[in-house]
């Protein structure tokens, strides 16, 4: 099959369908070779790869999951051990370390936790946070998320249901720079529970809020311009630069009181 060479360390390839006999499916061996596959060339490497029947989706127990995440469902189906199947490995416990399940399409879902992978039919998922509203198609993967199988006809789908979890969509300075503003999704926070200005470590994550501080002594101050809008007061010892994370501390941050 040929290659197109990415970089000094990686190529990419489409897979051909199956060599294998019968069901198709097991391990072959992937030759990297140069001089376009010549016997007389180069070979580069040899690595090991399997071909497996993709798994089907059937059901999603519950389908109807809190928008802010953290709920244990359980995926209905059949194949979830076909990949292992293919390989020299233990499939239970192989298949949780590889399967993965995404809650929305490419490039908008989020990922789940696997907790386990107990049966060939059965897979067990800590839900993401997701947006309320239209019902979202569920996918796995078997591979780490290299590649994601849907349900058949019908779909399996999930609806997410109440307040999310609050999300950053920006961080950027002031035209000053002297204060770094946190935007928060539309939906708005709670403020952390914070009135006036406060320390930062209220809300942000250790890491950030030593950035913030950077070589001074002084505790890093932090004031809510709004229920979406954290402003973050630096100072002339800030460490805080172009391309800085930032992150709340995990739990601190909560949907705005109803």
């Amino acid at each position: 099959s040929p290659a197109a060479l990415l970089d000094s360390g990686r190529v990419a390839c489409v897979m051909p369908a199956s060599p294998l006999a019968g069901a198709g499916v097991g391990p072959v061996e992937v030759e990297v070779a140069v001089n376009a596959g010549n016997p007389l060339g180069t070979t580069l490497a040899r690595l090991a790869y399997a071909y497996y029947e993709p798994p089907s989706l059937g059901l999603l127990d519950p389908a109807t999951l809190a928008a802010e995440g953290g709920e244990v469902v359980t995926i209905l189906g059949a194949g979830f051990f076909n990949l292992q199947d293919a390989l020299p490995t233990d499939a239970a416990v192989a298949a949780t370390v590889y399967a993965r399940a995404r809650f929305g399409d490419e490039g908008a879902g989020q990922e789940g936790t696997v907790s386990a992978t107990p049966s060939d039919g059965e897979m067990v998922v800590v839900s993401p946070a997701g947006p309320e509203g239209a019902p979202v198609p569920v996918y796995v993967s078997l591979n780490g998320g290299a590649d994601w199988h849907p349900a058949g006809p019908g779909g399996v789908a999930a609806t997410f249901v109440g307040a999310h979890k609050p999300e950053i969509l920006s961080v950027r300075f002031n035209a000053e720079g002297t204060k770094l503003e946190v935007v928060f999704d539309a939906q708005g926070t709670d403020r952390a529970g914070m009135n006036g200005v406060a320390d930062c470590a209220l809300v942000l994550d250790d890491e950030t809020v030593a950035l913030v501080r950077g070589e001074g002594r002084a505790p890093a101050l932090c004031v809510w311009q709004s229920d979406r809008v954290l402003q973050v007061l630096l100072s002339a010892q800030t460490r805080v630069g172009p391309g800085a994370t930032v992150r709340v501390r995990p739990g601190r941050v909560r949907p705005p009181a109803s």
